[in-house]
């Protein structure tokens, strides 16, 4: 059957749209991610440190949970008058991004479905229609986990990939709507590929948490250490200069060796340099010069003065 192309167009236009919503989202979620620590500063009860000499500060007891504890993850909640956790954002930026994304995902929805009606078959036959596929995929998990367990805050880091991705779908690997080529004409295509597709998108968000994860515990443990990892690095020329009157110290220490007395300190260069000037000396007067001459270089090497 010939493909539609003003249906193509129509998925064109609507993913084009879909990318401009969800760059606008991030913008959104990126102010948000910004202000959320001065909201949370502004909320908090005024407090005086002990001793500074201000009024005592009461502090009010926290209301009843509303039912029973259960065990679970620890998710920033806020609270409405009741006590019941409010599922839905909170804040302008939040409300406006999280809107946003629901918007870009319902229109890349349907981008996705005029696309694959123009084309009478599955619309993921190439690299073009999977990559908007996976990343529809992507922000669906985005938008499930975020009312789930109120990580709205996942939302500048998610989208920041999509985008990029879209970006380069729409401008590098654009292809125009056509039929299968005839290695994909079977019915695998809607088993396999489809597959790929829900994992991929699951794969992404989970690379996106996995790597916020290490980001902040390696911040963690940096802090926790303090300067101490700093002291640990390789030291360089620039870490060396040259200290006036220093002395060398013999490795040994106080080892008394063939009767001289111990060596800690050399203030003078003269009693390594020594035994090599008298070398010729000494072997002129000793008729087995091989053997002194060995006898001298392995005392040169223990690091002792040599005497006739």
């Amino acid at each position: 059957m010939p493909v539609n192309t003003g249906l193509a167009d129509v998925s064109n236009a609507l993913l084009f749209s879909t990318v401009i919503l969800y760059a606008i989202g991030m913008l959104c979620y990126a102010c948000d991610f910004a202000f959320a620590r001065q909201r949370v500063m502004a909320e908090m009860p005024a407090r005086v440190a002990v001793g500074a000499g201000g009024p005592p500060v009461t502090v009010p007891a926290a209301p009843p949970a509303a039912g029973p504890a259960t065990a679970g993850p620890s998710f920033p909640q806020e609270n409405t008058p009741d006590g019941a956790a409010q599922r839905w954002p909170v804040g302008f930026w939040q409300r406006t991004a999280f809107g946003l994304t629901c918007v870009g995902l319902l229109s890349q929805v349907f981008a996705i479905l005029t696309r694959g009606i123009a084309e009478h078959r599955v619309p993921w036959g190439n690299m073009y229609e999977f990559l908007a596929a996976i990343t529809c995929m992507a922000v669906l998990v985005l938008v499930v986990v975020s009312v789930r367990y109120q990580a709205y805050y996942m939302g500048l880091f998610v989208l920041l990939p999509v985008v990029l991705g879209l970006g380069i779908d729409l401008t590098v690997i654009y292809t125009p709507a056509g039929q299968l080529v005839p290695a994909l004409q079977s019915y695998w295509i809607a088993i396999h590929v489809t597959a790929m597709i829900v994992a991929a998108g699951l794969f992404i968000f989970g690379a996106v948490v996995t790597t916020i994860y290490l980001l902040a515990d390696r911040s963690e443990r940096r802090l926790a250490a303090g300067p101490q990892l700093e002291a640990e690095g390789a030291l360089g020329e620039q870490h060396l200069q040259t200290v006036d009157g220093a002395r060398a110290v013999l490795p040994g220490g106080r080892e008394q060796r063939r009767g001289f007395r111990a060596v800690d300190e050399i203030d003078d260069m003269r009693v390594l340099t020594d035994p090599i000037e008298r070398q010729s000396e000494l072997t002129e007067n000793v008729p087995d010069t091989g053997r002194l001459f060995d006898e001298v270089f392995h005392l040169q090497a223990d690091g002792c003065a040599v005497d006739q």
